[in-house]
């Protein structure tokens, strides 16, 4: 094999490492990038507490990093970048648990805000949807944020604080809604069998647990989508009759 040839293949392994295995290609932040950035950060809390200067600033730092991610690669927690906030720029993403999309989030979504600063906990996987593009905020950026800017910090505390009411709030009892949506997810996100079918597990108390819902939410939301008419029993499958309808849950 010809030298040439040999390091033609060489590159190319490199490449499929860091794109495909590690997830993503960095970004040149050119200028129409860092406009966008600049005005979606502004929205995004707890960014939105720093002045137009602060985000310019931050975002042409070397704390910042963006990345481009196709259809289907792991965006967060991505492997090729160290602890991170992650702002989703462009595009969307879904978020799975044990391959089940339990959310799609859009533009301007936050990821790894109670990861941070909490070494160890479960994390869900988010992967792309469309192609994405994802502003990565390294976590010394964020603690010289929070040094520097107590309005900022105060904004992270209210961030977290607000998440942990509703993480609580969920515990105490899974809504009709969360549960239509999470089972809406799960349906989509089975594989199906030339008739369309998707195959229940036997055991439903199971299934429950997999989705963390409480069996009854979740015997409900499947009894509310049978009478709405978006899926209908065969057996132990589930036929599903409309698609487009079952997607709106998500």
């Amino acid at each position: 094999m010809r030298r040439g040839t040999t390091l033609t293949m060489g590159v190319f392994l490199l490449y499929y490492i860091s794109v495909y295995l590690l997830g993503g290609d960095f970004m040149k932040m050119r200028p129409e990038h860092k406009k966008k950035a600049i005005k979606l950060l502004s929205s995004v809390v707890p960014f939105s507490s720093l002045s137009p200067q602060k985000l310019e600033e931050l975002v042409v730092s070397d704390g910042v990093e963006l990345k481009e991610f196709s259809v289907g690669q792991q965006v967060f927690p991505c492997r090729s970048v160290s602890d991170s906030l992650a702002v989703l720029l462009s595009g969307e993403c879904r978020t799975l648990a044990d391959k089940t999309i339990v959310s799609v989030e859009h533009e301007g979504a936050l990821f790894g805000a109670a990861q941070l600063y909490a070494k160890g906990g479960a994390q869900r996987r988010s992967e792309a949807a469309t192609v994405c593009r994802v502003l990565f905020v390294s976590h010394y950026a964020v603690d010289m944020l929070i040094e520097q800017s107590s309005d900022f910090a105060r904004s992270y505390i209210a961030l977290l604080s607000s998440q942990v009411l509703s993480s609580e709030e969920k515990s105490q009892a899974a809504s009709p809604d969360k549960a239509k949506k999470v089972l809406a997810g799960y349906l989509l996100s089975r594989p199906r069998n030339s008739k369309g079918e998707v195959a229940l597990p036997q055991d439903m108390f199971k299934l429950a647990k997999q989705l963390e819902l409480d069996k009854n939410t979740l015997f409900k939301a499947i009894e509310a989508f049978n009478a709405e008419g978006l899926i209908a029993f065969n057996g132990n499958a589930v036929c599903i009759a409309d698609e487009e309808k079952l997607r709106s849950f998500i």
